[in-house]
């Protein structure tokens, strides 16, 4: 398993009567938090892209965080853009 996964399911378990049992919705909400992370933290190089992007950048992790619910829909995924 990927350890960033792994990592991620470690922080999800919980202990029931001595019995470790994964928390399947705090499993599911640390992983997407990650991949909004992931948006959010993207760098910029001097050669690289427009302060711009960083708001695209912004957005990515926001759109993936209201298509998951743990954030409210927003003008971002209130309109579903194709």
């Amino acid at each position: 398993m990927n350890p960033q996964i792994q990592e991620i399911l470690n922080k999800s378990i919980e202990d029931i009567m001595g019995v470790p049992v994964v928390n399947q919705e705090l499993f599911a909400r640390l992983l997407v938090a990650e991949c909004a992370k992931i948006c959010d933290e993207l760098k910029f190089v001097k050669d690289g892209p427009s302060h711009e992007v960083a708001y695209q950048r912004a957005l990515c992790g926001q759109a993936i965080m209201e298509n998951f619910g743990l954030k409210s829909k927003g003008p971002i995924t209130a309109i579903n853009v194709k």
